[in-house]
């Protein structure tokens, strides 16, 4: 049976007294019913077809309220499975991206860093640090560290130069402190594991 397109609710009884009915009213009369009595047959039978039709329409309504609601589930969660796809190609891509990359991502270690004895800083960059000027990490990492102690078994510690300021200010400082390593690295070009072992000193210097 094909589905009703009309709300049966709002229909209304015709008026089987009028004369566009007289076809349908004469059908009915004869000797024991008359005009009046096929007007009213006519009139119950439009309503009991009318009420078969009213509950004919509450079943669509259900069956579609029913088919929508099949229908809202399947799509949320049709999208509760693609966002746990999503989630799940995410984290994989993360934990292989970690796996490529383990230096970029290892955790700076919770207990103190062992610290360098004060000495072993570079003069120089100890007397950039107390003047606020920049310093190149790589003074802070093992090479850095390599150079200072180099540097120190070779040059007389109390050896003085004379630098001239800005100013033009003439002032006496330690040859070792006036004057970088020309194996000095640029921050940029430091290797991962070179900063991660050079901020956790370059922290306690300051």
């Amino acid at each position: 049976m094909p589905d009703l397109h009309n709300d049966p609710n709002t229909a209304v009884c015709p008026d089987f007294a009028h004369e566009n009915f007289a076809t349908a009213r004469n059908a009915l009369i004869s000797d024991t019913v008359n005009e009046e009595a096929a007007i009213n047959i006519l009139a119950s039978t439009w309503r009991a077809n009318n009420a078969l039709d009213k509950e004919r329409w509450e079943r669509q309504r259900q069956e579609r309220d029913k088919e929508q609601r099949l229908m809202e589930r399947q799509e949320r969660e049709d999208r509760e499975q693609r966002a746990e796809l999503r989630q799940a190609e995410e984290e994989a891509a993360k934990r292989e991206e970690r796996k490529r990359y383990r230096s970029k991502y290892a955790q700076l270690a919770q207990e103190p860093t062992p610290n360098a004895p004060p000495e072993i800083l570079a003069p120089y960059a100890t007397t950039r640090l107390q003047k606020g000027l920049y310093v190149e990490l790589w003074y802070f990492t093992n090479d850095g560290i390599d150079y200072t102690l180099k540097t120190l078994s070779t040059v007389d510690k109390n050896a003085m130069v004379q630098t001239v300021d800005k100013d033009g200010n003439a002032s006496w400082v330690l040859a070792a402190a006036s004057k970088g390593s020309k194996s000095v690295l640029d921050d940029r070009d430091l290797a991962w594991e070179q900063f991660l072992l050079a901020i956790p000193r370059f922290l306690d210097a300051i």
